[in-house]
């Protein structure tokens, strides 16, 4: 599972703050192992894809390069037996960047071994080590889970027990974000975490969080964009008059949100190429049946291609989807995605009879709650 996360978050761009040329080194101990035993560290920069490897002696090992002025992701990978690197389960993600980083083994697998040295080295690996001290307070059971020894389907309370983990798995994982982006306010990475906590909290948590940033990230490029972001999530958060917005529906026809106030209206951002989202459908389709005579209704916003028209009009048919469809057919670029800030899907909004937004990200058991409250409190 921290393997997961760490390539997860790989995937992001980290920009350092050195000059093109410096030379970076990776040393550290990998057991105790000699020859045939091999250490390889794979990378690609300025478009050219390395493959270096080393003999380690006594476990020791030790690389360097020209560093780039951009942090580059690379793979530090151990192949005991020296020949098929590629078969190695023992591999560990770096950031290669001016300065000497070092390799600590801290357990028995290199999941467990600390990077450090460099500013992004740095901040990975206290971001790993807070979510991993979140993850302690897990009870047995969770902690089971989160290794991958998933109780086996056929339990009767499996369901129950996945639930449960997974609400737990995602809450611990939300505070260690916000733990790290509290206690790292002058990181990028702080910033590039950002966005998970932005959209699965209120507005009111997410605003200081930000403003607590340094003065540096906040004005960074990417500091400025998600100020822009966060201002989307200011006009479309809970409480808020939802903004109104124009585009057609699957016959042409330009229609407006603002049409169907006086109902309930639970605004729903998805696309066919989105596979969660088609997964989420059957239970749309049982919640509109269950409330569609209780002033309740949904609309559908499709975040499907100009290409993609006859895709999105056949899930409409297949997954059996009653309600008002609305797409104009601009992928992430559409006037609604845009509107509410959309960065993922599927995603959600609830609005009153008022126009006035009462609930977001309202997915599985979420919605049912939420609707459960407002119908049969009226």
């Amino acid at each position: 599972m921290k393997k997961i996360i760490i390539a997860g978050l790989s995937l992001i761009q980290v920009t350092v703050f050195g000059q093109n040329g410096n030379k970076f080194i990776v040393t550290g101990r990998y057991g105790n192992y000699h020859s045939p035993a091999k250490a390889y560290l794979e990378y690609t920069m300025n478009g050219k894809a390395v493959v270096d490897s080393v003999t380690l002696t006594g476990g020791r090992f030790k690389f360097t390069g020209k560093a780039s002025s951009t942090a580059v992701l690379a793979e530090l990978i151990f192949d005991t037996t020296g020949r098929d690197r590629t078969r190695s389960l023992e591999q560990r993600t770096v950031y290669l960047e001016p300065g000497t980083i070092t390799f600590a083994m801290k357990g028995a697998t290199v999941m467990d071994a600390q990077i450090t040295g460099t500013p992004t080295n740095n901040d990975y690996t206290d971001f790993n080590n807070v979510v991993n001290a979140a993850y302690e307070d897990f009870s047995g059971d969770d902690k089971m889970i989160l290794e991958g020894k998933v109780p086996p389907p056929t339990a009767p309370d499996f369901e129950e027990r996945m639930e449960g983990f997974r609400k737990r798995y995602s809450e611990a994982t939300l505070g260690a974000y916000v733990k790290f982006i509290q206690s790292h306010p002058a990181s990028k990475l702080s910033l590039q975490l950002f966005p998970k906590v932005a959209y699965e909290q209120p507005y009111e948590k997410v605003k200081p969080l930000f403003e607590g940033l340094s003065a540096t990230i906040k004005d960074s490029k990417e500091g400025r964009n998600m100020a822009g972001k966060l201002e989307k999530l200011r006009v479309t958060a809970i409480g808020q008059p939802a903004p109104d917005f124009e585009i057609p529906d699957t016959a042409g026809t330009m229609v407006r949100l603002s049409s169907l106030r006086g109902k309930y209206v639970l605004l729903d951002f998805w696309a066919s190429w989105c596979g969660p989202c088609r997964a989420e459908n059957p239970h749309l389709v049982e919640t509109y049946n269950k409330y569609k005579d209780q002033n309740f209704t949904i609309v559908g916003v499709s975040l499907d291609k100009s290409n993609s028209r006859a895709l999105w009009l056949g899930a409409i048919k297949s997954d059996g989807l009653p309600w008002l469809q609305l797409s104009d057919l601009k992928f992430w670029d559409g006037v609604a995605a845009k509107t509410y800030g959309v960065q993922a899907i599927p995603q959600n909004f609830l609005i009153d009879p008022n126009g006035i937004i009462v609930g977001r990200t309202l997915i599985g058991k979420a919605l049912d709650a939420r609707l459960g409250e407002i119908f049969h409190a009226e």
